[in-house]
């Protein structure tokens, strides 16, 4: 089904990248590209975004854990109903993301972020993704705007 092939390539290709990151830089180390608007940079985040919680990793991996579980439900629930492709689509990619992460918080007790980008905007300029992190946060939007739209 597509959905589940969505959710698995996801998973598998930032799983693919995160590996490589792992392997190829050293923590912290930096790569330019793009004129210096795309920076590949390996950053163990302990935390949720922008580490929070970082203190408390067992509270991320487990709150991680039910809020991928809530969305697997709910996407569970969609499923088999007609229709509604924008939200299904929306919750695959959220689930797809979230799974690569929660894999790594429970495998390693960190997630391996490894983009940047070299903008003028300071606070979005400090923060370091992965393709997962894309992946949820294009899902939400997604799901903000199919929400309640569909039949």
């Amino acid at each position: 089904m597509f959905y589940f092939g969505m959710i698995a390539g996801i998973f598998g290709l930032d799983f693919i990248i995160k590996k490589m990151v792992d392997k190829k830089l050293a923590l912290g180390e930096k790569k330019t590209y793009a004129k210096g608007k795309i920076i590949l940079q390996k950053y163990y985040n302990k935390g949720f975004a922008l580490d929070k919680f970082e203190k408390y990793p067992k509270l991320v991996a487990y709150g991680s854990g039910l809020v991928c579980s809530l969305l697997i439900v709910k996407f569970c629930i969609l499923l088999f109903q007609k229709g509604k492709k924008g939200i299904k689509t929306a919750l695959a990619m959220m689930i797809g993301g979230a799974a690569s992460n929660i894999y790594d918080r429970f495998r390693k007790q960190h997630v391996i972020d490894y983009v940047r980008f070299g903008v003028k905007w300071k606070p979005l300029r400090k923060i370091v993704f992965n393709l997962s992190d894309f992946s949820i946060l294009l899902g939400a939007l997604l799901f903000v705007v199919f929400r309640g739209k569909e039949d």
